[in-house]
């Protein structure tokens, strides 16, 4: 029943045909304009990656579905399907007590943004299948389920699906080798060093073709700046840093819903005490899964440590949506401690509270989030199309319209050209855009459409439009009708002569 629920969540974000992001319009133009060999070879541009398997699986479902919201998030949705169906299988198989198994598969169902990236037209849902899937193939191994070619063959395959690949099969691989050395199997260590040099040899034929365009990108390095180790500022920056991420990267895969939408100081303490408690509810996961000896904790651990360690060394930022895959494993090592606290609060009354803390923060939040339309914060759920419906209902010609660039470019590909905007049109950069510098920018373009009024819409970041628009009140702008949506702001008025 839980692995039925996790699907109807992941289709149910896939049919609202929510508008394409930024990031989503730049990836999939450059699929559909390529062609299959230049996608393997060569990847794509445009600060865009993407692993190879995933382009050409997204070329084949783009030129199947004609609708680009369909076509470029079908291979998400099955990706997210195919992870929920065998996480199933790997909570059987790394629990020995029920509670954990269903409190596992839950949190792993409900996750805000496990399902809502089974609906995106990116790879990072690619990612965490390949990782739950080679973890559940190290585990079948270890019970002699599949052979050693075969589960080399899995690893050498799937570096091709996923850019995180190989830091999975690291952990999963490193681990087998020292265990089988320890227990003194020379030849099966042997076999497996084996496995890992054809590992080796797989990433190196990928990085070299559809990944070299990556390398040495300042444009993406820059962007995920935050996610590498700031060593130049020294050791103590390092080390806030370091509990900055690993708290952020909790508070973001557990997110509840609605959260992110609360301003403020209020927000902000509210997001802090929630990142602070599912840190120690997962630390106590972990101290459970050792106890008990559990199969799953060599990967529940060594995948996030080993993502860790590369952006220490400034190799691969550790940040989001970028290290997604570790989801399921930090979710189980959640589960785990939740459970342990349950299990003290039934023995021992002093921890009643505890017990009850963690399992509302890790269980109750998400499974409200099933039956409620804020699942996703309204700044996450962009509706471009709904904006442009509005858009045609409400504007006169000779109205100029003034939007962020990026909106601008999504707009384009629903309106097919920039002219069917209609003129006139200014796009604008709202970060770099101070009041004074806009309005001057607004008087001499409307110098050429003197009877119009001016429009401002704003979709993938409507707060920051509607906060310039505020602003631009205080001086030179008079605002006449202001509808705030769901998923787009728009603002009317005219300038002050």
């Amino acid at each position: 029943m839980i692995v039925l629920l996790g699907i109807s969540l992941r289709l149910r974000e896939f049919l609202t045909f929510r508008s394409l992001w930024l990031d989503e319009v730049a990836l999939l133009i450059q699929i559909k304009r390529r062609s299959y060999e230049a996608l393997l070879m060569n990847g794509v541009g445009g600060n865009q990656g993407a692993p190879a398997a995933f382009l050409l699986l997204s070329k084949l479902s783009l030129g199947t579905f004609s609708a680009l919201e369909f076509g470029g998030r079908f291979i998400s949705l099955l990706c997210g399907i195919g992870a929920m169906v065998v996480s199933a299988w790997l909570v059987t198989a790394s629990f020995r007590d029920s509670a954990t198994r269903l409190v596992g598969l839950l949190l792993i169902a409900t996750s805000p943004w496990l399902v809502y990236y089974a609906a995106e037209g990116k790879h990072y849902m690619q990612e965490v299948f390949i990782a739950v899937l080679l973890v559940s193939a190290t585990l079948r191994y270890e019970l002699e389920k599949i052979s050693l070619p075969s589960f080399a063959a899995l690893g050498c395959v799937s570096i091709w699906f996923s850019h995180n690949a190989p830091v999975v099969v690291c952990a999963c691989g490193g681990f087998l080798i020292v265990k089988a050395w320890m227990r003194g199997e020379r030849r099966n260590a042997g076999a497996l060093l084996c496995a890992a040099l054809a590992w080796v040899l797989s990433f190196a034929l990928h990085a070299s073709t559809n990944m070299r365009a990556l390398f040495g990108n300042r444009v993406l390095m820059n962007y995920w700046g935050h996610g590498l180790a700031p060593w130049r500022k020294g050791p103590v920056v390092v080390l806030t840093w370091a509990g900055d991420v690993w708290a952020n990267l909790m508070g973001y895969i557990f997110i509840p819903p609605g959260l992110l939408s609360l301003g403020g100081s209020s927000g902000a303490l509210w997001i802090g005490v929630w990142e602070v408690v599912l840190c120690v509810v997962v630390a106590l996961g972990v101290v459970r899964m050792f106890r008990q000896r559990s199969p799953l904790l060599p990967y529940a651990v060594g995948i996030p440590a080993i993502a860790f360690i590369l952006s220490l060394l400034r190799i691969a930022p550790f940040s989001s949506r970028l290290i997604l895959y570790t989801a399921p494993f930090i979710l189980l090592s959640a589960a785990s401690g939740v459970v342990w606290l349950g299990e003290g609060a039934r023995k021992r009354g002093a921890l009643l509270m505890s017990g009850a803390l963690g399992a509302f923060l890790c269980v109750v939040a998400p499974s409200v989030a099933i039956s409620t339309e804020r699942f996703i914060a309204p700044v996450d759920r962009s509706d471009m199309k709904g904006a442009l419906r509005f858009l045609a209902q409400a504007r006169k010609p000779t109205d100029l319209l003034v939007m962020r660039r990026s909106d601008s470019v999504v707009a384009a590909i629903y309106t097919k050209r920039d002219r069917a905007l209609a003129m006139p049109f200014l796009a604008a950069e709202w970060k770099i855009a101070k009041p004074g510098v806009m309005c001057a920018r607004l008087r001499k373009r409307l110098a050429h459409y003197p009877e119009g009024d001016v429009w401002f819409v704003g979709v993938l970041r409507s707060q920051e439009v509607a906060h310039a628009v505020d602003d631009l009140e205080k001086g030179c702008f008079d605002v006449t009708e202001r509808v705030t949506d769901s998923g787009y702001f728009a603002a009317r008025g005219r300038l002050r002569r």
